[in-house]
């Protein structure tokens, strides 16, 4: 036994520990996958801007995913004709010339983030005389 503080005797205890094998595990980075696509319609077309997304399993519960139009954050809450589905898709209900925009598509766990490419979205008016989209 051994001297403790103090005037007394000092017992200890042994404890065993048995260690695993372990792999630190590097996080998959995150990823919005798929062909870009932009999109040309008329005014009152129902329009689906897909954003699949891919991150590490582990992180998933952290996953934001939010859209930007022009550069501002798109917000359902504010227009009933947006929404998000559960796979990152932003519906635009009833087109207007208004929805015209660059779109993307933006995802981040916490440790990474990922930006789509831009979606290029030209909705035509009834009037509107041009055939192509630059």
């Amino acid at each position: 036994m051994g001297r403790g503080r103090g005037d007394g005797e000092w017992k200890g205890r042994v404890v065993t520990e048995t260690f695993r094998p372990w792999a630190l595990r590097r996080a998959g980075p995150t990823k919005i996958l798929g062909p870009r696509r932009d999109v040309v319609a008329n005014v009152s077309d129902d329009l689906r801007l897909p954003c699949e997304v891919r991150t590490d399993p582990a992180e998933e519960q952290n996953l934001v995913v939010e859209w930007r139009r022009d550069g501002v954050v798109v917000d359902p809450s504010r227009d009933d004709r947006l929404t998000v589905d559960s796979d990152f898709s932003l519906h635009i209900a009833g087109a207007l010339v208004a929805d015209t925009a660059d779109y993307t598509c933006h995802a981040d766990n916490g440790l990474d983030r990922a930006t789509s490419e831009p979606i290029n979205v030209l909705v035509r008016g009834e009037h509107t005389c041009c055939d192509s989209f630059a």
